[in-house]
């Protein structure tokens, strides 16, 4: 005879149970709701969404690591841009100072005038190396920013993607749980229609 989980009956049980059709009918009834209350429950402890969900929290945090990185690098080059920014301006400025001056006469001396002269075509050679430098620094700045919007955008895809997977796993844990209630209620049910010999033999239930 086929007797719930965790039942083993003695020969003289047997022989009670035995005695009662009635209640070895009803004992099937609960050995196979019992089945299906632990299969149930394993369902309910291995969703595929549950493992969806490490999987995509380990991406997600792999993608804010990767963005705070990214950040900072965006921070670090916007300052290195307005430094090169403030430079050119700084030596243009110099420049046109130095040529006004040269313009309006203000350079008497011959030699002072000459060494203007050189001066100013080390001014241009020092901007255009400045300008350079501010073009290359702009260049990687504009490649952070776009590396980062990108990331930005792969994590509010990933957060939608999470976000369907939780409601996906809340819908598949919440009809499993109703049919756990369901089932329970079988099971306690078929419980408390068996003859009191037999419900002393089952014991408590462990659902």
């Amino acid at each position: 005879m086929v007797v719930p989980r965790g039942l083993t009956p003695t020969s003289e049980e047997e022989q009670t149970l035995k005695a009662d059709p009635a209640d070895q009918l009803r004992l099937l009834d609960l050995q196979e709701l019992d089945t299906r209350l632990g299969q149930l429950r394993h369902q309910l402890e291995h969703l595929p969404e549950t493992a969806e969900l490490a999987e995509l929290t380990g991406s997600r945090e792999g993608l804010e690591n990767r963005i705070r990185d990214t950040r900072t690098r965006v921070d670090d080059l916007s300052r290195a841009q307005r430094k090169a920014d403030a430079d050119v301006e700084q030596v243009k400025t110099r420049r046109t100072r130095d040529r006004q001056r040269i313009d309006q006469g203000l350079v008497n001396s011959p030699k002072d005038l000459e060494r203007m002269q050189h001066e100013m075509v080390s001014l241009e050679r020092r901007i255009s190396e400045l300008e350079d430098a501010e073009l290359e620094v702009m260049e990687q700045l504009e490649g952070a920013q776009k590396e980062l919007a990108d990331l930005e955008t792969g994590r509010a895809d990933l957060e939608q993607r999470i976000a369907a997977v939780e409601a996906s796993r809340s819908e598949k844990a919440a009809g499993v749980e109703s049919e756990r209630a369901q089932v329970r209620g079988s099971f306690q049910t078929i419980r408390w229609s068996l003859s009191c010999k037999v419900c002393c033999i089952l014991g408590p239930s462990t659902w």
